[in-house]
């Protein structure tokens, strides 16, 4: 009985070791299945495994695969922006690490808390966590964890504005890439060297980083490389004004962006395209560009030098806007961020454009304090010898790589080449000496003495290549004192700069200042000036216009005083007939001037500056219901045509009293036409909408047209005031009026808008 009990125990304890077994199995399958969708960009996905496998590591206690699941976590969050969630997870792993003592998980670690530092404008810690897990990866000799830390580092450095730092880091990261065959390696580093050109200006070298980085990502299919490369490929096509490829680049970016959920990307690509508008002088157009971007920054997580930069472009269109007051506001939010994020660029930025917006406003004592601190953080972050130190540094480390890379090479096959002709030489002669042997203790004899100088040709061979290793290390050396040596003088000739900044600042903003002021008081003048022309051209006219207009309406009051004098005086000296005859005459005469007084009065309304029109949306068939009510000529035959029932942007009023005279003018052209039609229609024609009006009278005189076309001509009551206030009001509204003649008789005018 105690043996059959023990059997079971055992029984049941092989079965539980294998239940563990199994769900071990299964939960580093899901494991597994976290990191391939980590691979693949779907974090969504990846932290949906890692926690559940996290929650299995935790109750197996199983404290070395917790920090490794934590670490995914971290960096899953990460990409999504999440940087709160992301510091928790990481913090976690790596004080669990510690507690393991694993001295490389550690600084793995590192290196990912290092780019949430960047992320978050903290460039100091990112900077001494890296230079950490730095250290400890160079001690354990982990090249493929080096480069990662050596690229992170970089880009902390070109966020600090500290590009000649951040090409070398990059290059680090690069060669070591180059050597380990790490492809994505590859990509991230000659997107990110193509960033740093592009701050210097290099634009060539720029476009040239970003084609190898597209071709090595797109070979890979790594999707976010590709995506920035198009981004980045867009800023530097709209610095070489090609903007039409520089927006063809960011509709391959934006599709990526929005399926990788890359909202900060997207962001990124839509200031860009703001720059682009701005570029092309379309600044209205610029300025709501980057408003959608801030809206958009509103709606989703944010970088916060992404959000600086932002700020600073919509102020700096205020302020081209001569709107000073508008871009004060934003700039205060962009130097509360420069604060956070303790960033010289920024800083030098913020002030210039805050230097800019008070000059405008007239508040010069502050613009010369803004723009002294502008020039304070400038100097900071720019020197002359560090800029072209930066730009020629990547082709100086090529050109050094491929000239060593030749001399060594070069000197290893000539040695290998020597080498081979003593062997051969060696071989022939004891092949001789074999042939002429008599004995075989002779030829064995040989045959050692064979053995021996080949061993010293050999001996001499390891010797040569050992002494050319040590020139390669003198000559790294060298240039590593060399580049330390370039580094003092640099700093040197930077404190003696600094020196000289004091006394330079201060007539270098006096004398921006007066400059500015003189650009502004020129282009006051200037602005006078053609107003004062325009103004002189415009009374001209007017009094001429005025002129005429007082003739043509004295006319007919006086021909009406005279008959009621006549009339009062001399009352019988009309028969019935002839006195029946001039009352209507009189009747007629006093119509046409009350038309012409009004006629003259809505156009003398619409020379008042402060008589704007006001748009708003009208239906065309209300604007043909209006004129039918408004004619009741039995003898004329209207007709109105709409048939797409068509609407226009348009100032109502001006439209309608527009129409309204063209229709007077028709029916006043058709007293003596047999069978008068009047024909108005509505049609499109493109993206504009047509009116047209059409009568089978006379037709128009030359002499009236000219109203309707020049502004200059001289005009009277009798011929033209109607066409003169017609192009008037067409020209308020910004529409086009046109003459042609029928097809047989009369005419035909459109108002095109």
């Amino acid at each position: 009985m105690m043996r059959y009990f023990i059997t079971v125990g055992l029984l049941f304890t092989c079965l539980f070791s294998w239940t563990q077994s199994v769900k071990k199995a299964i939960t580093d399958s899901l494991l597994s299945t976290a990191q391939q969708y980590f691979a693949a960009f779907r974090y969504d996905s990846a932290l949906y495994y890692y926690e559940k496998v996290l929650h299995e590591y935790r109750k197996a206690d199983d404290k070395r695969n917790i920090a490794t699941t934590l670490k995914g976590i971290g960096d899953a969050f990460y990409y999504q922006k999440q940087y709160n969630a992301a510091l928790s997870a990481l913090e976690e792993a790596i004080k669990i690490w510690k507690q393991l003592g694993a001295a490389k998980e550690i600084a793995v670690v590192q290196t990912s808390l290092g780019a949430i530092y960047m992320d978050q404008g903290n460039h100091a810690a990112s900077r001494d966590i890296l230079r950490q897990a730095i250290h400890t990866f160079t001690n354990l000799d982990d090249k493929n964890a080096l480069l990662t830390a050596y690229l992170n580092l970089g880009t902390n450095d070109s966020r600090d504005g500290n590009y000649p730092m951040a090409i070398e880091n990059y290059l680090a990261s690069l060669k070591m890439a180059e050597a380990l065959g790490n492809k994505k390696m590859m990509a991230y580093n000659y997107l990110n060297l193509s960033a740093a050109n592009l701050h210097i200006n290099e634009l060539d070298r720029a476009l040239e980083n970003l084609r190898k980085s597209l071709s090595i990502s797109g070979e890979i299919g790594d999707k976010p490389a590709m995506a920035i490369s198009h981004l980045n490929m867009s800023l530097v096509l709209k610095s070489q004004h090609k903007f039409t490829e520089a927006r063809r680049q960011l509709a391959l970016a934006i599709p990526i962006f929005e399926e990788l959920k890359d909202y900060s990307s997207l962001q990124a690509a839509q200031m860009n395209l703001g720059r682009i508008y701005e570029e092309e002088g379309d600044d209205e157009k610029a300025l709501a560009t980057y408003l959608a971007a801030d809206e958009m920054m509103n709606s989703n997580a944010t970088l916060p030098w992404l959000k600086v930069g932002n700020y600073q472009y919509i102020a700096s269109m205020y302020n081209k806007l001569q709107q000073p007051s508008k871009a004060r506001p934003w700039l205060e939010k962009a130097l509360a961020i420069a604060k956070e994020l303790n960033s010289d660029v920024v800083y030098a930025d913020v002030y210039q454009n805050l230097s800019v917006a008070d000059s405008l406003a007239g508040n010069y004592e502050r613009a010369l304090y803004n723009y002294k601190q502008h020039i304070v953080y400038k100097e900071k972050v720019f020197n002359e010898k560090n800029i072209k130190k930066a730009a020629t540094l990547e082709l100086q480390y090529i050109n050094e790589r491929k000239a060593d890379s030749v001399k060594f090479v070069h000197q290893q096959q000539q040695l290998a080449l020597q080498k081979e002709m003593q062997l051969a030489s060696l071989r022939h002669e004891y092949e001789t000496k074999q042939a002429r042997a008599k004995s075989e203790a002779e030829r064995q004899k040989l045959q050692q003495e064979e053995t021996l100088k080949r061993q010293a040709i050999a001996t001499e061979f390891k010797m040569a290549q050992l002494r050319s290793e040590q020139e390669q290390a003198q000559l790294l050396a060298h240039q590593q004192k060399q580049e330390a040596a370039n580094k003092i003088k640099i700093q040197s000739e930077k404190n003696l700069r600094n020196l000289s900044l004091a006394g330079l600042l201060l007539i270098a903003v006096v004398g921006g200042l007066l400059f500015h002021q003189n650009q502004v008081r020129r282009k006051t003048n200037t602005t006078l000036l053609t107003l004062n022309n325009e103004l002189d051209e415009a009374n001209k006219i007017k009094t001429k216009f005025f002129g005429i207009l007082s003739h043509d309406l004295r006319g007919p009051i006086v021909n009406l005083i005279n008959f009621l004098h006549l009339q009062k005086e001399m009352p019988d000296i009309f028969d019935k007939e002839r006195e029946a005859h001039h009352q209507k005459q009189l009747t007629e005469s006093a119509e046409n001037l009350l038309e012409t007084m009004e006629a003259m009065l809505l156009w003398s309304k619409s020379q008042m500056e402060r008589f704007a029109p006001q748009q708003k949306t009208i239906p065309v068939q209300d604007l043909f219901e209006f004129l039918q009510k408004q004619f009741h000529q039995p003898n004329i035959n209207f007709q109105f045509h709409n048939p797409g029932q068509l609407v226009v942007r348009s100032d109502e009023d001006y439209l309608k009293t527009i129409m309204y005279n063209l229709t007077s003018n028709a029916v006043k052209a058709l007293a003596n036409t047999k069978n008068p039609q009047i024909v108005w229609k509505s049609h499109t024609n493109g993206n504009k909408v047509e009116l047209s009006i059409t009568d089978n009278g006379p037709g128009v005189h030359e002499e009236q047209l000219e109203a309707l076309y020049n502004e200059n001509a001289v005009v009277s009551t009798r011929h033209g005031l109607g066409l003169h206030l017609i192009r008037d009001l067409a020209k308020a509204i910004n529409c086009r009026v046109h003459y042609q003649s029928g097809i047989e008789k009369g005419s035909v005018f459109q108002i095109i808008m």
